[in-house]
């Protein structure tokens, strides 16, 4: 695709063009090696990456991928529920009034991209900016101009009778389970409390869950719904991401009060410690003299 300035290289002298990165203070910023590579390992341009959305738009088969596996990379690879619109090939999906749009986002401590297509309009846009900052607004708009703004199909509650209960703690399922890493999930992915039952209703953080469907409910996090696979439970939404169901003790605010207890105690012990050895020493200075004293005594008996 001649696509000659993208690359997976990170080093900064194997990659052919680079800007700087700037923190949201203006100051000039040093570029981390990305862990989870290859994602947010990409370096490219605007003009590769116009090439690369000619390409996925163009009708024309060509020797890279036809246009049955170009179309593919835009269908429906995966979902958790068929309420949902689920991910294609790399890509996330979504659906407004009607129409797909098709967007892969990514980003460093630095750099903030996007790239999304209307495969109905022929169009690709893509936004890269050299600060961290949040570049959806600009989709959200762009989306909004084609497609008018959102409608919303269910105007009133749904009134029937909800069976699953959802309340509990959730954690996004980008989240470490098994190794050492899982000791800081509470830093880099807080849980979602959600409290109640199907029959008063439910909340997430006070906010009240408004039902849309048989156990289906709008929330600030789109709409959610509780879906049972391999023996867990999982909470999905129409905006992405799924959360898996994590046993109370997991939930922020007990992790928190786990950790404020072992630093106290810590803290505590480290006093107690301290004091210890001060008396010690202190002691050990009247033993010391009690026993010269005594010596002195049997020395003059002697």
């Amino acid at each position: 695709l001649k696509m000659d300035n993208s690359t997976f290289k990170q080093l900064l002298p194997l990659a052919p063009v680079v800007s700087k990165g700037y923190g949201k203070n203006g100051l000039e910023r040093e570029e981390g090696i990305v862990n989870i590579y290859p994602a947010g390992s990409v370096t490219s341009t605007a003009q590769d990456m116009a090439n690369y959305m000619k390409f996925l738009l163009n009708d024309n088969n060509s020797n890279i991928l036809n246009n049955e596996k170009k179309t593919n990379m835009f269908k429906q690879q995966y979902t958790m529920d068929k309420d949902f619109v689920g991910i294609g090939y790399t890509w996330e999906r979504f659906i407004q009034n009607g129409h797909l749009i098709c967007l892969k986002p990514g980003g460093t401590d630095n750099f903030a991209s996007l790239v999304f297509i209307y495969p109905d309009q022929k169009l690709g846009i893509f936004i890269s900016c050299n600060t961290d900052i949040n570049v959806n607004n600009i989709f959200l708009k762009v989306t909004d101009a084609l497609y008018g703004k959102e409608k919303k199909e269910v105007k009133n509650a749904y009134a029937g009778k909800n069976l699953k209960n959802i309340s509990g703690y959730y954690r996004t399922t980008m989240s470490n389970f098994t190794k050492t890493e899982k000791s800081i999930n509470s830093l880099v992915s807080p849980t979602i409390h959600i409290s109640g039952d199907p029959a008063k209703g439910f909340t997430i953080n006070g906010k009240k869950l408004l039902p849309v469907g048989k156990d289906f409910y709008d929330s600030q996090i789109g709409r959610i719904k509780l879906v049972e696979k391999n023996g867990r439970s999982y909470l999905c939404s129409d905006e992405g991401p799924a959360f898996i169901h994590v046993p109370w003790y997991e939930g922020d605010q007990w992790q928190c009060a786990t950790l404020l207890f072992f630093i106290s105690s810590c803290v505590i012990g480290f006093i107690i410690s301290i004091n210890l050895l001060i008396l010690a020493i202190r002691n050990r200075g009247k033993y010391a003299k009690y026993s010269i004293r005594s010596e002195e005594r049997r020395v003059g008996k002697e």
